[in-house]
């Protein structure tokens, strides 16, 4: 009975042991991919691509501000909007052209054409493919590109409104990044 009992537990130890190997194996994978995904290694670095050095040496630091910066204007977007956090991330001699057209110049016109906006006045989600964005800088200046899928979530299932294309001129300024010009172009609907 004793060897019994020994071989019962040596086996559910050796099951134990691979159990656990697999599960770190595949914990390891994760953090792989979890690493190659993110906004520090972006497929142009991962392929050697070029990354700008600027006068200060951190491009990345920089290019993960600005990365923050179209967050804060996606999160400003979602669900019916937030005028002030939308007005944090504006120079006051900003500029917003949409489809080519008349730009709206200054801060305060830029904020009232969101006041005034769909993202303001229904429910939706400005959703950005991490792919699709890409941020070059240039010392205290940079450009910045993505795409903005716009998201109605107040239906089930959630409806597509719009895909716009970003492209967008940022300027540090006292250790902060604000927006100095934006153009929007509509993509045709889906």
């Amino acid at each position: 009975m004793k060897q019994l009992t020994r071989l019962f537990h040596s086996f559910h130890s050796a099951v134990l042991k691979h159990a656990r190997e697999t599960f770190l194996a595949g914990l390891a994978a994760l953090a792989v991919i979890a690493l190659a995904s993110s906004t520090l290694l972006t497929p142009a670095r991962a392929a050697g691509g070029p990354h700008h050095e600027d006068e200060d040496g951190q491009p990345l630091a920089k290019e993960a501000e600005v990365l923050r910066l179209l967050s804060g204007y996606h999160g400003a977007l979602a669900n019916g909007g937030n005028l002030a956090a939308m007005a944090s991330l504006w120079a006051e001699d900003s500029t917003l052209t949409l489809n080519n057209g008349a730009p709206y110049v200054g801060k305060d016109a830029v904020v009232g054409f969101f006041a005034n906006g769909p993202y303001f006045s229904h429910n939706w989600v400005s959703l950005a493919p991490e792919w699709k964005t890409t941020v070059t800088v240039h010392g205290n200046t940079a450009e910045a590109t993505t795409e903005c899928v716009a998201t109605d979530v107040s239906v089930t299932p959630n409806v597509i409104k719009g895909v716009i294309q970003v492209n967008a001129t940022a300027v540090r300024h006292e250790g902060r990044w604000f927006f100095i010009s934006m153009d929007n172009f509509s993509e045709p609907q889906i």
